[in-house]
């Protein structure tokens, strides 16, 4: 699979319409309790607020960087360890998968349309206070041979990365679909 990151914005607004509604609202659970100020946080966040955007660590660029070579090398496996245990992934028309066995197994899938292209336009990083989740949101280019044709559509992406120690996993991915889905696989 070929992977392309292009370009990223720190704090921008990205995804519209009814798709960023409810890529938002999935994403409540597991990133509101987080991302969310705490109670008499005030100050703080003031503080923070006069500072300017807050910049995206090193290491969660590399971790973004990564995954993207690591899809270019097409190894569904070395993909879903970029993955945290118990992660989940939802892709266009499909339902949702949890842990690393079952999202390899989905990127195996979507891998075998091959050639696969996949290029990232990352549009903003939030960081939680504590600086050990990010929310990352953006666009991507999905580009397949389905029966010997090329088809391409544009999906919205909305990830939550964790960091543990040094190392950024993703606790959840989501691509929006570019159309409507007939059902999910």
């Amino acid at each position: 699979m070929r992977t392309h990151l292009i370009g990223a914005a720190v704090r921008g607004r990205g995804a519209r319409g009814w798709r960023a509604g409810w890529l938002a609202a999935a994403f409540v659970l597991v990133a509101l309790p987080v991302l969310s100020p705490a109670p008499g946080a005030a100050a703080l966040a003031q503080e923070e607020e006069d500072s300017g955007p807050v910049p995206v660590p090193r290491q969660l660029r590399d971790a973004v960087a990564g995954w993207s070579a690591t899809a270019d090398s097409d190894d569904s496996d070395a993909l879903a360890r970029l993955y945290a245990p118990d992660a989940w992934f939802k892709a266009p028309c499909a339902r949702l998968r949890t842990g690393r066995a079952a999202i390899a197994q989905r990127w195996r899938e979507i891998l075998a349309y091959s050639p696969t292209t996949v290029s990232l336009r990352p549009r903003s990083f939030d960081l939680a206070r504590g600086r050990d989740m990010a929310l990352e949101r953006g666009r991507a280019h999905l580009l397949q041979n389905v029966g010997g044709l090329p088809y391409g559509t544009n999906v919205d992406y909305l990830r939550v990365w964790r960091r543990t120690g040094a190392t950024w996993l993703i606790a959840a991915d989501m691509f929006t679909p570019g159309g409507p889905c007939d059902e999910e696989e």
